[in-house]
């Protein structure tokens, strides 16, 4: 992974330290939506699945479940052991700020 540093390029964009939620989330699926109200309480990937009506585990998690992660909307419970049996996610304070905004 590149460092930026004096001198050195990097092919990673800058991070932006205006606020929590990056710009580039704005538009969210309906499912997304659904992701982040589910995890008011914490949830495994395979409740959100069956919840949310969807059932490739790695389209899911791509498309769905990983973007919400990066931009801090909703976090693991157990984020140092990633693939742990137990593993829940749960929405952060930003995420509950973006459901706010978007009501409005």
């Amino acid at each position: 992974m590149p460092v930026a540093s004096k001198g050195l390029v990097t092919d990673q964009p800058p991070v932006p330290k205006e606020g929590l939620v990056t710009p580039g989330v704005t538009n969210l699926t309906d499912h997304q939506m659904a992701i982040i109200r589910l995890c008011s309480l914490p949830r495994t990937r395979a409740d959100l699945m069956e919840r949310t009506g969807l059932n490739h585990r790695a389209f899911f998690r791509r498309k769905h479940l990983d973007p919400l992660v990066r931009a801090g909307l909703v976090r693991m419970t157990k984020p140092d052991e990633p693939h742990h049996p137990d593993q829940a996610y749960v929405v952060t304070e930003a995420g509950l700020a973006f459901l706010t905004e978007s009501k409005e």
